[in-house]
């Protein structure tokens, strides 16, 4: 493939771009921007700016984790043969790289509406001298079903600048099945979809979606509740000592420009909300106060009424103490 095809096209499919040489497209150009309008899609949308060939090893694996990522489209299905090797350890079992892509292909044309993003941070791990192991989080979305999917990818370095795909899979698939079933079926087995979602504008950077994941045990004693975002930049977060959490848009209360969500929650027999404000790249709280879980559950405009605000750097909030509710203004540039 030209490179200058590859910017263009791992940019829109929300590939990492930086002087590729790994995958091939179509011989029809499809450029729509000049050079500028290009930088600053990497720039805005990417986060990475170094030439390819100036990254270290490490840089190049996670970058390429980026590439393998953005290939998963219907429209660039074929793209993926280029990034493995002939043989490649392929979720259980070894197989060719063309029997690889026919799986995805498979997938793709069964669930058109498929659809994954990278969660969290790229974990990089030297193996040997000319493979890296790479560990992350997928987040995938088909259908009903929405799942974070733990996932790894094994890179082999051929020549300078050069890796091929040694290995994908996912622990879980790993230990539980020797038989590669359609990956949608795994997911279907294992994962349930998220008990509800938001959406807001989280991190300055347009609309995300927020996804609620109680814990697999109802019965758990130790139990999280674990948040995941459309937003690959926004960090998954857990909320500790609850078996599930109602969350609110609360919009920009602190007029950064971003906004702000609550999640009503209940330990034991207490229910809270907890505030969340996203600042220098981390989930911050910005105030957490006890309430009467099942009268807001239930009640959705005194949920509403629960946060309010009170003017520039303040909110109101409605505590309860005791038998009684009582309205405590709070500086939020001060949490």
């Amino acid at each position: 493939m030209k490179v200058a095809k590859v910017f263009l096209l791992l940019t829109i499919i929300g590939c990492s771009v930086s002087f590729i040489s790994s995958c091939n497209s179509n011989d029809e150009d499809n450029g729509t921007g000049d050079d500028k309008s290009l930088e600053q899609l990497i720039q805005d949308n990417l986060g990475e700016t170094m030439p390819f060939e100036q990254m270290h090893d490490t840089m190049q694996v996670a970058h390429m984790v980026r590439v393998w990522n953005g290939c998963h489209n219907a429209k660039f299905i074929d793209n993926l043969q280029d990034l493995y090797a002939s043989q490649i350890f392929f979720y259980g079992e070894d197989r060719n790289s063309y029997d690889a892509v026919q799986i995805k292909r498979k997938v793709f044309n069964k669930y058109p509406d498929y659809f994954q993003r990278i969660i969290g941070g790229i974990r990089v791990k030297k193996i040997n001298p000319s493979e890296y192991r790479a560990d992350f989080t997928k987040y995938i979305s088909v259908g009903k079903i929405t799942a974070p999917v733990p996932a790894y990818i094994i890179f082999k370095k051929t020549e300078e600048n050069k890796w091929v795909i040694v290995a994908e899979s996912d622990p879980e698939t790993d230990i539980k099945t020797k038989e590669l079933k359609d990956s949608m079926q795994l997911l279907m087995e294992r994962y349930s979809p998220s008990t509800s979602e938001i959406k807001g504008n989280f991190s300055g950077k347009g609309s995300e979606t927020i996804y609620v994941f109680p814990p697999d045990d109802p019965n758990c004693s130790d139990c999280t509740t674990s948040l995941f975002f459309s937003n690959e930049l926004l960090p998954p977060l857990d909320i500790k000592e609850t078996k599930g959490a109602s969350l609110l848009n609360q919009g920009d209360l602190d007029g950064d420009g971003m906004d702000e969500f609550s999640a009503l929650t209940k330990t034991g027999n207490t229910g809270y909300i907890t505030i969340y404000t996203f600042k220098r790249g981390t989930w911050n709280i910005m105030k957490k106060f006890q309430v009467n879980y099942n009268t807001l559950f239930s009640d959705q405009e005194a949920r509403k009424n629960s946060v309010q605000l009170a003017g520039s750097g303040y909110i109101y909030i409605q505590e309860q103490k005791g038998d009684s509710i009582h309205q405590e203004k709070v500086n939020i540039w001060e949490y």
